[in-house]
């Protein structure tokens, strides 16, 4: 597991890239979560859980 002073690091850079993007970039990136997490759910229920 990473330390913690390295992922807050990471977090910091991810926050600063995503409120840099354009609303069209930010709408297609909620999309692109929003799938993740919908295949996750799906692989979930398959899975039994």
């Amino acid at each position: 597991m990473e330390p913690d002073r390295v992922r807050r690091e990471r977090l910091e850079e991810l926050t600063r890239a995503i409120r840099q993007l354009d609303p069209e970039e930010l709408r297609r990136l909620r999309d692109f979560v929003a799938g993740l997490e919908a295949a996750r759910r799906k692989e979930a229920e398959d899975d039994g859980y």
